[in-house]
């Protein structure tokens, strides 16, 4: 058994959101709430670094959703910027390790807007909600796959 670590940088995950946050408030689908282009949309919808008190709440609360998938394997969590290491059996592939924290991030990102979205945009919340629901089967797949044995011959 070995140690994996999976790392969510808390910057570049609150950078993430506030760039999707942006262009969903510049780019409002007509049929929303507010008409597109409409500055009142961007100032609704557009998460700034005021906002950030409560992303980086929602950050540490989505990342439990990543604590739930590895919480079999997990030795150490710091949840603040969210870090784990994991004691991974022998026949884990760690090919799939930087995939797996790709999809985490993904997770991440995707639970904070819908948590965002639920305030400033509820017609968002639920696509962003599912999407965050299927990045964490799809990393939970990957976690939980194995390879199979390879026979050594001499």
């Amino acid at each position: 058994m070995a140690n994996v670590n999976f790392n969510i940088p808390k910057a570049t995950v609150l950078a993430e959101v506030r760039k999707t946050t942006e262009y969903v408030g510049k780019k409002m689908p007509s049929g929303g709430a507010l008409p597109v282009g409409d500055e009142s949309a961007y100032d609704t919808i557009s998460a700034t670094e005021s906002d950030d008190t409560m992303l980086e709440r929602f950050f540490v609360e989505s990342c439990g959703l990543v604590t739930d998938v590895i919480k079999r394997f997990a030795t150490a969590i710091q949840p603040q910027e969210y870090s784990a290491t994991c004691k991974m059996p022998s026949n884990y592939d760690y090919t799939m390790t930087m995939s797996i924290e790709d999809n985490f991030r993904s997770a991440v990102v995707n639970a904070i807007l819908s948590k965002w979205f639920l305030m400033s945009n509820k017609t968002e919340s639920d696509k962003y909600a599912s999407n965050a629901a299927a990045n964490l089967v799809e990393a939970k797949q990957k976690v939980y796959y194995r390879k199979s044995p390879v026979r050594v011959t001499s």
